[in-house]
């Protein structure tokens, strides 16, 4: 008799534990509708975050392979310029958000020297280009230019597999109210939690004064302190571009052989520069530590301004002497 009463009770036992309580039910259902709307809310403020950072960075990888496919199998220059144009959008998302995106995943301590592979990454392709462009410039047929178009397959595959495989950021997630998303993806790139917890924290610290701003309106970027601020941040991307680094990397080897050069001579110098432009990249993260930013910001905008004006100062003299200064 006793057995059967125990047997009685550790079955209603199991049926009691095999409920599902209401209570339950009803909190976990609201916790959910509460998130919903805080999700929608989110939306109502910056419907931008409707796109994750990981699909758009997939879908420039798909445009980049498909314009790729485009140059390949031009047959025109319009046909080509297309493909070209169609290119330049998709490496425009990826100067864009990639810079963005291993600033929110690094951790504060190596966050600059992380970022700073950025900027090498910008100088280690065109170093493949020139070194592809010196071996292929003796080709004389259609491959001496198509084969630096499939080599941009090659970089797209892999980014594209890689990109697979990269955690959604961090500070996206936590924007969206997915707290425990965000916690998991710093746990990944964390060897301890409390590393992950803390700068876990730092990004809710962020976006909630981010958040106390958000009645403010872009115009505020232009009036008293903030002008300043703006300015240093636009001059600061403004001076790459606009010191003539694209044209030098892109149209130097044209350039040196306008000066009189041999095609394999200027592909090599060439390769020579890239070298030098991917050595101050590297230095300039290790050290940059050490000696600041400002200080080797402002002596290589002097050191190239001053370059650039003995370059044009040489070039408008038509001597030998004057083309080995360009060099």
């Amino acid at each position: 008799m006793a057995e059967k009463n125990e047997e009685n009770e550790h079955q209603e036992y199991r049926t009691t534990t095999n409920v599902v309580d209401p209570g339950e039910v009803h909190g976990r259902a609201t916790q959910q509708q509460e998130r919903n709307r805080s999700y929608w809310q989110t939306l109502n403020h910056d419907p931008w975050l409707l796109f994750w950072i990981g699909p758009v960075l997939l879908s420039a990888c798909v445009i980049n392979l498909a314009s790729v496919g485009v140059e390949f199998a031009t047959t025109s220059i319009g046909m080509f310029f297309g493909g070209k144009m169609m290119n330049f959008v998709a490496i425009g998302v990826f100067l864009n958000l990639c810079t963005a995106y291993v600033s929110d995943i690094s951790p504060l301590a190596i966050r600059a020297s992380v970022i700073g592979f950025c900027n090498l990454s910008q100088c280690i392709g065109p170093f493949i280009s020139a070194i592809m462009s010196y071996y292929t410039s003796q080709w004389d047929n259609d491959w001496s230019w198509k084969a630096l178009v499939c080599a941009q397959w090659g970089f797209a595959v892999i980014g594209f597999i890689g990109q697979l495989f990269m955690p959604e950021s961090p500070v996206y997630l936590i924007r969206m109210n997915r707290i425990e998303d965000a916690r998991g993806v710093l746990n990944r790139l964390y060897s301890k939690s409390a590393d992950a917890d803390g700068h876990l924290e730092r990004i809710k610290i962020t976006l909630e004064e981010a958040e106390t701003q958000r009645k403010s309106t872009y115009a505020e970027c232009f009036r008293g302190t903030n002008l300043r601020r703006t300015m240093i941040a636009v001059l600061v991307f403004l001076a790459e571009p606009m010191s003539g680094l694209g044209f030098v990397s892109n149209y130097g080897s044209l350039m040196y052989q306008y000066l009189g050069i041999g095609d394999r001579q200027s592909f090599l110098i060439q390769i020579g520069a890239q070298i030098l432009s991917m050595s101050g990249a590297t230095l300039s993260f290790l050290i940059g530590d050490f000696y600041g930013r400002r200080p080797m910001f402002l002596g290589g905008c002097i050191a190239l301004t001053t370059l650039l004006l003995c370059m044009g100062i040489a070039g408008s003299v038509d001597t030998t002497a004057g083309m080995m200064t360009i060099l």
